[in-house]
């Protein structure tokens, strides 16, 4: 198996130590995210026909290390648990991007979220 590509999930003018968190595969496998604790960001990258990741936007999480997040399976919102800030916090997506955040709830220290279908 060969090294096909090397990506970043930090913007490239960020000089704050982060880890990566959560990486996920939207159900259309068009988008891949991934959460940055220590930016405490989100970042979106297109699939492209090779499945190569393109074209990275970055979202700040409304909080501080975002320890997990996940899709509400009914529709277009990203839900963002963030630990040190005990807060979930809700964006809306549009093109599978998130945009605005929407709403915010309080609950100490979220490490997981799961919708029960």
């Amino acid at each position: 198996m060969e090294i096909q590509q090397i990506v970043s999930t930090l913007p490239e003018n960020i000089n704050t130590v982060s880890t990566t968190a959560e990486i996920a595969v939207s159900a259309d496998g068009a988008h891949v995210y991934g959460s940055n604790r220590g930016d405490d960001s989100t970042v979106t990258f297109t699939v492209d026909q090779m499945g190569l990741l393109l074209n990275p936007s970055f979202t700040k999480t409304g909080g501080a290390c975002p320890r997990h997040f996940t899709f509400d399976p009914s529709g277009p919102w990203l839900l963002v648990a963030n630990q040190n800030t005990h807060n979930i916090v809700v964006f809306q997506t549009k093109s599978g991007r998130p945009t605005e955040m929407v709403c915010e709830s309080f609950l100490p220290k979220p490490v997981c979220l799961h919708f029960l279908t």
